[in-house]
């Protein structure tokens, strides 16, 4: 019985071994995870960054203008060929200005979800933390009772050697009954 309590003993602690090795290994992947989202979002924010300098430039050079540069541009054409190749030029900076709108939009909805993406990630590794300390926790309580189990098995086993060595000595000898084994008083 001592054999099979110990053999059960050792393969909660393999179990244990398993489970916080396995925990590990989460974090680690969750870890990396968030390495990688957090690499997104800065190239994301810098993309944007830049995006929005051009933007600036262009709003800046629109506020110096104003909506009267092109109407200039369109009025002060020569002939109708350049009349149409001012227009073009001004539908395509509005249609470009527009365009770049767009992508900031676009932009900013990805930056936000990537940042909601990293909060998650954020939240899973806290808590992936927490598991593997309450597992840790939890088998080192385990490890105490084995331990105090081993001793007791040690004990026992120590307890039934000496038994058995006096009711060998006393069978050899006949001088002690075999009652009395496990009861030897030293005088």
């Amino acid at each position: 019985e001592a054999g099979k309590k110990a053999d059960a003993a050792e393969d909660k602690l393999e179990e244990a071994v398993t489970a916080i090795e396995k925990k590990q290994t989460e974090i680690a992947t969750a870890e990396a995870k968030l390495a990688k989202t957090k690499k997104k979002l800065a190239k994301k924010q810098a993309q944007v960054k830049k995006q929005e300098k051009n933007l600036n430039s262009r709003l800046v050079a629109m506020y110096k203008t104003g909506t009267v540069g092109y109407v200039d541009v369109i009025l002060n054409s020569n002939s109708i060929d350049e009349l149409i190749t001012n227009m073009s030029m001004v539908q395509k900076l509005l249609h470009s200005d527009q365009s770049l709108l767009r992508k900031l939009r676009v932009e900013y909805k990805k930056i936000n979800k990537l940042k909601k993406q990293q909060e998650k990630e954020e939240a899973k590794l806290v808590q992936e933390k927490k598991d593997l300390e309450a597992l840790k926790e939890k088998y080192k309580d385990q490890a105490g009772a084995y331990r105090k189990q081993q001793e007791n098995l040690q004990s026992q086993a120590e307890s039934l050697a000496a038994e058995a060595s006096c009711r060998s000595t006393t069978r050899r000898r006949r001088l002690i009954p075999a009652a009395t084994c496990g009861r030897v008083t030293v005088r």
